[in-house]
């Protein structure tokens, strides 16, 4: 069994997407965040053999979104401290394979997830924008900041595989015109965008 993390936080009005404000308004970008969570929580549901663990933000209500998913609140007060918490944890429970995503403006499809998961059978750490998997847990690497993985992997002589996200969120140069090109990566950010134009 396969585990993904998946980093939320509550789409509150000026807090969530801020590289999208301006063109968009913060209550748009709010609604496209809450859009964006949905899309990414339903590309990980789709994996097979694959359990999906929402480490919520304080604000934001274990089952306030629907699906079976466990909920783990985020611990920490930096990013490696809450990475650090979320793998710690989920290593306890013994999967093969433990993916997080979603702390940073970037969707990952329920197909460069698969890849992400299939990378972790011959790599032992795999990353991208707002992600990050492991085999196992090395907690030397999760001290650190995620850009920095790559290069601890070579210090620590263990093969990494670096994956490019679908979809970037933190501008709308590059947002609108992948979701027009194609809306069924991400259904609901893509009509969400539809209603706000």
């Amino acid at each position: 069994m396969n585990l993904a993390l998946v980093f939320a936080s509550q789409p509150l009005y000026g807090q969530v997407l801020p590289g999208l404000v301006p063109p968009l308004q913060p209550f748009q970008a709010a609604l496209l965040y809450h859009a964006m969570l949905r899309d990414q929580l339903r590309a990980c549901a789709a994996l097979p053999d694959t359990t999906v663990r929402i480490c919520f933000a304080p604000g934001l209500l274990p089952g306030s979104l629907e699906g079976d998913f466990q909920w783990e609140i985020q611990r920490g007060q930096s990013l490696p401290e809450r990475l650090a918490s979320a793998f710690e944890s989920a290593f306890r429970s013994r999967p093969a394979k433990v993916l997080a995503l979603g702390f940073e403006a970037r969707f990952y499809s329920s197909s460069s997830l698969a890849e992400a998961f299939a990378a972790l059978d011959t790599h032992s750490v795999v990353t991208g924008p707002g992600l990050a998997g492991f085999k196992r847990l090395l907690p030397s690497m999760l001290k650190v900041e995620p850009h920095r993985y790559r290069g601890l992997a070579g210090a620590f002589s263990l093969t990494h595989q670096s994956l490019e996200a679908p979809l970037n969120f933190e501008s709308m140069a590059a947002l609108a015109p992948a979701l027009k090109k194609n809306p069924e990566i991400a259904p609901l950010c893509a009509m969400a965008l539809a209603a706000m134009a």
